[in-house]
């Protein structure tokens, strides 16, 4: 599988709620720290770098729902890792 070069932002977020609806949690917030300003198709390929978006998400469920979510976050998209998680 080759790396996409054309990510669609709204795509990824829409998969995101989807995962998070199979596993009947409720998504109370979602906050987008930044997201990259130039097009990578404007780039050119030997300039391109990994981009970064920090994504806070406020979800409601047990504890065995949160770590699917997170676990198939990590397998459902090779390009999206998660970082970090806080439960309170």
């Amino acid at each position: 599988e080759t790396i996409p070069t054309n990510i669609s932002f709204e795509k990824e977020l829409k998969i995101i709620e989807k995962v998070a609806s199979d596993l009947q949690l409720s998504v109370s917030s979602l906050q987008v720290q930044r997201l990259p300003v130039t097009p990578l198709n404007d780039i050119p390929f030997n300039e391109k770098q990994p981009r970064l978006v920090n994504l806070t998400i406020g979800i409601t469920g047990s504890f065995s729902q949160i770590r699917d979510f997170a676990d198939q976050l990590n397998v459902l998209r090779p390009l999206l890792s998660v970082d970090s998680i806080s439960i309170s």
